[in-house]
């Protein structure tokens, strides 16, 4: 996966894939078959385990309100994605390194992002079950709109040399989505 999330599909090698590996080639052609099927194996395994991640930081009860934990995993990947050489979100780098014409590449990277969207609609929905927010849209509708502020956040900030765009971004987010400033 770093291979491809430091060089794109198209610019990693088969020779930078079996040293990061650390096989062979005859061992990378006989177990996927070829460098796509390497490339999807990653995306899957980026995906499952950043899944899995999200849901763990969000949905255990046991450590505060829900939306509590939304501002924090927001305001993290601020933190993450404002450092030097940020490489951003592997769904997204990949997502800007694929042609849109790519459908088996493009079903899959949706698939990624709908199991994002999946768990904030999951979070967001017992957020308001609580009465933590107050929606003026549906949580599925809030979840989209975060999978697209956390793809910017991510693509931005591995162009950007300060925070302070990301910073704004997150500050409208908080007041205009997750429904004005956190309260202690």
């Amino acid at each position: 996966m770093e291979v491809f999330w430091a060089h794109g599909f198209e610019g990693a090698s088969i020779s930078d894939l079996t040293r990061a590996m650390g096989i062979g080639r005859k061992s990378l052609y006989d177990t996927f078959g070829n460098k796509r099927s390497v490339f999807l194996r990653a995306l899957e395994s980026y995906s499952d385990s950043m899944i899995s991640e999200i849901r763990c930081a969000l949905m255990d009860t046991s450590t505060g309100p829900v939306l509590r934990k939304i501002r924090w995993l927001l305001r993290k990947w601020v933190e993450d994605h404002s450092q030097p050489c940020s490489k951003g979100c592997f769904i997204g780098t990949a997502i800007a390194d694929f042609s849109t014409s790519d459908h088996e590449m493009a079903q899959a990277l949706g698939r990624s992002l709908q199991k994002v969207e999946d768990v904030f609609t999951e979070a967001i929905a017992k957020a308001e079950e609580n009465q933590e927010i107050r929606l003026r849209t549906t949580p599925r509708h809030l979840a989209r709109a975060l999978i697209c502020l956390t793809q910017g956040i991510a693509l931005v900030g591995r162009v950007m040399d300060s925070g302070a765009v990301l910073e704004s971004a997150l500050k409208v987010a908080e007041l205009e989505l997750l429904g004005g400033e956190e309260t202690a």
